[in-house]
């Protein structure tokens, strides 16, 4: 079968994750590099790791001593409140996580990140963009660290996949299974008739999602930039 298209985080990012990876030697989880201070520090380092971004400041009200801007990453957006000091962030947030998630100025839901005079609000499901995420600041807000989301990123990116193959939301899949697993080749053991497929062992993950009565088996890499049907 067709590769699926892949989400925000290209190759170039994926390969400098890895590495980082591997160096660091914390797999499978993500590196954490120095948090952005700023906003063009922000956009700067999701440049560095091949994301073309762009930012809009945004008119409604927003925390105190904070500017909200709307942070575009190819299809995805997240909102960014910058703040004057990491002193006023880390006020604000100490402050914020003692109110009810309806008095919080971010979707109950959404992935939250702070670091530097930054917070970063992310209400989408792209595996790689949460992942570049938690590469640049760490632990999210709210989730205890080593925690991370309830699925790994390639869940995420093979929930979507399979949802645009089939014309569903990500949503009506349930994913009943997922376990580490190593692929025989860079086609993930799945390659087309003519297709090249470079034989060296792939680490990623094999997949179980749910539709009604209806069992897909996904295959993936590691990030879930490689998503293959058997």
């Amino acid at each position: 079968m067709k590769s699926e298209p892949r989400g925000a985080l290209s190759q170039a990012a994926a390969w400098l994750l890895l590495g980082a990876m591997a160096l660091a030697g914390c797999r499978p989880g993500p590196p954490t590099l120095k948090p952005p201070d700023d906003l063009p520090e922000l956009v700067a380092a999701l440049g560095a790791m091949g994301q073309e971004a762009s930012v809009e400041a945004l008119a409604y009200a927003a925390p105190v001593s904070s500017r909200p801007y709307a942070l575009t990453i190819g299809e995805e957006q997240a909102r960014v409140f910058a703040f004057g000091t990491p002193e006023e962030r880390e006020s604000y947030m100490r402050s914020i996580m003692d109110r009810p998630a309806a008095g919080r100025p971010w979707a109950d839901g959404a992935k939250v990140w702070a670091g530097g005079s930054l917070v970063v609000a992310y209400e989408g499901n792209d595996g790689g963009l949460v992942l570049i995420f938690d590469a640049l600041f760490g632990d999210r807000v709210g989730v205890e660290p080593g925690l991370g989301e309830p699925y790994p990123p390639a869940v995420t990116a093979a929930r979507k996949a399979a949802a645009d193959r089939l014309g569903l939301d990500p949503q009506d899949l349930e994913a009943t299974e997922f376990e580490p697993s190593f692929w025989p080749d860079t086609c993930l053991g799945v390659g087309n008739q003519g297709e090249i497929c470079e034989r060296e062992q792939i680490s990623g993950w094999r997949i179980l999602l749910r539709y009604g009565e209806r069992l897909i088996e996904v295959r993936t890499d590691e990030l879930g930039q490689e998503v293959r049907f058997p």
